[in-house]
């Protein structure tokens, strides 16, 4: 079970595992780590930039149907995760996903991107708002929500804002052909 895991070193000086949380199913957004008030929270994005990130989703239409995880549920002490750490951590979004069976799979950020397709030479730039198909899910890949707010990110946040409507036309025709 997650919340006893000590598989990584990092364990020993978390506060809290990032427990994955959400208000619907139709949509998974997976980032990579938790920062650091994630850590003191226990919850993913939290603070500000959660705060812009799921006033976006609301304002697009569709955070009731989204939930959250991370590729690693431990904060790593701003730094990415070790190839050892993802491993590690990697049965649990598993689990998640087959859980979840979410329709839509929204990757923020390049290690989500390459942890999740293996693909070590694909960039974000490449892959960002071009929907994939994996195991009958689509797969949209954008960019982390942590660069949204930072100073001189405008150009990132629109491309995020479009990405989130890319995500909710996607989802609309997922339910059009569902129910015709």
């Amino acid at each position: 079970m997650i919340n006893n895991c000590t598989k990584c070193e990092i364990s020993s000086h978390r506060k809290n595992i990032v427990i994955s949380e959400g208000y619907g199913t139709d949509i998974l957004f997976i980032s990579d780590t938790p920062r650091y008030l994630d850590n003191k929270t226990g919850v993913p994005f939290s603070g500000l930039v959660g705060n812009v990130f799921k006033r976006i989703l609301s304002e697009v239409g569709i955070l009731n149907i989204s939930y959250f995880t991370l590729i690693t549920h431990c904060y790593p002490n701003n730094r990415e995760p070790s190839e050892v750490e993802i491993k590690n951590c990697l049965p649990y979004l598993i689990r998640e996903i087959e859980e979840i069976k979410p329709k839509v799979i929204v990757l923020l950020g390049g290690i989500a991107l390459r942890t999740f397709w293996g693909k070590k030479f694909w960039t974000l730039n490449e892959k960002r708002g071009k929907p994939m198909v994996n195991n009958n899910r689509i797969i949209i890949a954008t960019y982390s929500p942590y660069y949204i707010v930072k100073p001189g990110s405008n150009l990132i946040l629109t491309q995020f804002v479009e990405d989130m409507l890319l995500v909710k036309k996607v989802i609309n025709q997922w339910n059009k052909i569902k129910y015709q």
